[in-house]
């Protein structure tokens, strides 16, 4: 069975292992949500964003939704990632959707300052 969506979680990539294994737990609860949710690199990681997309619309998936695990939208995810999205999207007939960096979601900033006052006022509890 084909699943026609897949939703790409990106992030940039490191050639460091420990900073790809804390990516890879952070995602972990997401990539639980469906059987259509995968974690993708940029660079300096495997699978690619690249691979991963041209081996997904192998199986017959059309669409996909790429939500970049970034704080802000710089170079990167106002240049790099929207060509590259690009050129897969002719080359492979597919409809992406680049959403924006996981930074300006609002439940984010909620989250940091959750943490930030957790440590000021029960620095124990972390």
């Amino acid at each position: 069975m084909t699943n026609d969506t897949a939703y790409i979680l990106l992030a940039h990539g490191s050639s460091d292992a420990n900073w790809q294994r804390t990516f890879e737990m952070m995602c972990a609860g997401a990539l639980l949500a469906g059987d259509n949710v995968y974690l993708s690199y940029m660079e300096l990681g495997s699978p690619l964003l690249g691979e991963q997309i041209a081996s997904l619309s192998k199986t017959g998936t059309k669409n996909f939704h790429v939500i970049p695990l970034f704080l802000a939208a710089g170079k990167h995810l106002r240049q790099d990632i929207p060509e590259i999205l690009g050129q897969l999207s002719t080359k492979l007939n597919i409809s992406v959707t680049q959403h924006p960096p996981i930074g300006e979601n609002p439940k984010l900033a909620q989250a940091i300052t959750s943490i930030v006052d957790t440590l000021i006022n029960a620095p124990d509890s972390l």
